[in-house]
């Protein structure tokens, strides 16, 4: 009987090893928390002058107002007196017996929408999400920019603040729905994702919270307006020229 060189012997067995591991994470099963920091507030960008609707570029390296970076909830703005600064928080959930490719509640972004000087203004950030598995072993997390998108602050009698042309948003790198709040009021979104891959988590989209009907919605930017003014067009386009369409859809969605 011909015995199998010590060459062949190692790569039959380095082949049936790949093979065992690939199985085993296709068939893991994870259970845990999600966790999420946020980094890098991003101080310069584009707004819109409420007076002449042109296009401004700002610089508030030196001027930008902001805390919590580094951790879990993050505000941004100088405030006026009406209200405090503009805020994000990501609430992570916990999970149980979740598969490679299964969408799960990742956790709950909640935003109020302040009412802010311009050069206090940050115009982006980080969100990183973490994989706190105690059953499926270690998963890479998922890291995605974020844009904010400060609109034009409206008398509250015209239109009502809660008027969709109020409504500030966060928008995120991963998928092409944004969260929108109207103005003065707080608002909340679940975040989903998946594991995939080797293994890392993603994410896939988001939705509104349930009862937040009155206070935000989720669809694509700043809302298609009635024409009234050219600062008011002229928003539309600010940071989002690559998108086809401004219209709004209020019903909220999951992208899988």
């Amino acid at each position: 009987m011909k015995i199998p060189s010590f060459e062949k012997c190692s790569a039959l067995f380095a082949i049936a090893l790949f093979a065992g591991l690939l199985s085993v994470r296709a068939n893991a099963i994870y259970t845990g928390s999600i966790s999420g920091t946020f980094s890098n507030p991003v101080l310069q960008g584009t707004v819109v002058d409420p007076l002449t609707g042109n296009l401004t570029f700002l610089n508030n390296t030196t001027t930008a107002v902001y805390t919590g970076f580094g951790t879990n909830a993050i505000t941004w703005g100088a405030p006026n007196p009406i209200s405090g600064p503009s805020s994000l928080t990501f609430t992570g959930h916990s999970f149980s017996g979740i598969a490679p490719g299964q969408i799960f509640d990742l956790g709950t972004v909640t935003y109020f929408n302040g009412n802010n000087f311009n050069d206090g203004f940050i115009f982006g950030a980080t969100l990183t999400l973490a994989v706190n598995s105690t059953i499926g072993g270690s998963v890479d997390p998922s890291v995605s920019t974020l844009a904010f998108r400060s609109t034009i602050n409206h008398p509250p009698a015209q239109p009502p603040a809660t008027d969709a042309q109020n409504a500030d948003f966060v928008r995120f790198s991963a998928f092409p729905l944004t969260f929108n709040i109207f103005e003065g009021h707080t608002a909340s979104a679940e975040l989903f994702g998946e594991i995939v891959g080797d293994p890392q988590l993603v994410l896939t989209g988001i939705e509104l919270s349930p009862g937040q009907s009155n206070n935000g919605f989720v669809g694509h930017g700043v809302p298609g307006l009635v024409p009234e003014s050219g600062s008011t067009l002229a928003l539309m386009a600010v940071g989002f020229a690559a998108l086809t369409a401004f219209g709004i859809s209020r019903r909220t969605a999951r992208i899988a």
